[in-house]
């Protein structure tokens, strides 16, 4: 017997939405958990439409936030839109990235400021451990935040400055604080972007399951390192990674000013309110709060460990659809059983 493994569908209305939107083309993708008793992921696409306010695209329901699934979900996406986005916000998800840079290759991949904040803040602890080195921490995390909302005047002491320049010295002068506190481990390399997206990308490229699952937990030992190493990690790889982040960098992108997966965020909890805890997916055609009909679903059934079996079903609903086997469209049923 197969299960539902991948889910995705489109919303009714949002091509048109895409199509209207060229030129600016804005998605936002974020996933949470909680909204079903299958423990599968629920990713929204998320954009803005030309009053500025959020419209829905389209969901995924993944089994796994790893970049294969990703991959699927970003490719299902750009195959209902017909066309890649301009511009797309994630969180800081390695296997995102990846998936991103497979799947939507035009695509501009710039990082939630919101959760680079977060990570920012565990970090700095990790970084300043001490009470008495309090003061120094507050400067580093104001020295960080401004890169991240700040793009510079285009001038230092006169002199004409890049944005390259901007930032190498602004990061030169926030790792002075760090330095004398927590020194940088030697066995620390400075990785360009390919390096820090590397393990994710081997993933995807790896059709042997068991190797995946090595990679996999390569990639998992690494969070056992201590935490100092662990801050200094992330500080090299920001750094790596900073055209997807810091602001004198995504200042000359069109972003209809939004710059964190803040509309997918608010979706998922317009969405948990409105479910009131129940632990199953509820679509009913009566309103219109969550989706418009038809909807377009395409069902990944994994029948084993080696092969998954894809196919698309278009049909028009009028009952409600719970995720839940028993509820499921008839020709979905009969491949499941």
């Amino acid at each position: 017997m197969g299960h539902l493994d991948k889910i995705f569908y489109e919303v009714d209305g949002a091509r048109d939405h895409w199509d209207r939107s060229e030129g600016a083309r804005i998605s936002f993708y974020d996933t949470t958990h909680g909204t079903n008793e299958y423990g599968m992921y629920l990713g929204c696409f998320t954009g803005v439409d030309i009053n500025g306010k959020t419209v829905l695209l389209g969901v995924s329901l993944l089994t796994r936030e790893d970049a294969k699934s990703f991959a699927w979900a970003f490719k299902m996406f750009r195959a209902a839109m017909q066309c890649q986005p301009d511009v797309m916000f994630t969180d800081g998800d390695p296997a995102m990235a990846a998936a991103l840079r497979m799947a939507l290759p035009a695509t501009k991949h710039l990082l939630c400021v919101f959760h680079i904040g977060l990570n920012l803040l565990t970090h700095a602890s990790r970084l300043f451990p001490k009470s008495s080195e309090l003061p120094a921490k507050k400067l580093f995390n104001r020295a960080f935040n401004d890169l991240m909302t700040k793009s510079g005047d285009g001038q230092w002491k006169g002199v004409a400055e890049s944005p390259d320049e901007y930032f190498e010295r602004q990061w030169d002068n926030m790792l002075k604080l760090v330095k004398v506190s927590t020194p940088c481990p030697a066995d620390l390399d400075d990785p360009d972007e390919d390096a820090v997206y590397q393990s994710c990308t081997d993933e995807l490229d790896e059709e042997d399951e068991a190797v995946v699952r090595e990679i996999q937990a390569k990639r998992g030992k690494r969070k056992k390192k201590p935490e100092n190493w662990l801050a200094w990690e992330w500080l090299k790889n920001m750094k790596a990674i900073r055209h997807k982040w810091a602001r004198c960098f995504v200042a000359d992108i069109l972003t209809l000013n939004c710059f964190s997966t803040a509309r997918s965020e608010g979706w998922h909890s317009a969405l948990k309110r409105y479910m009131q805890g129940k632990k199953y997916l509820l679509v009913r055609p009566d309103t219109s709060f969550l989706f418009s009909f038809p909807l377009s679903l395409t069902f990944s059934l994994t029948f084993s460990v080696t092969f998954s079996l894809t196919f698309q079903l278009d049909f028009q609903l009028n009952f409600q659809l719970h995720f839940q086997r028993d509820a499921l469209p008839v020709g979905a049923m009969q491949a499941i059983g």
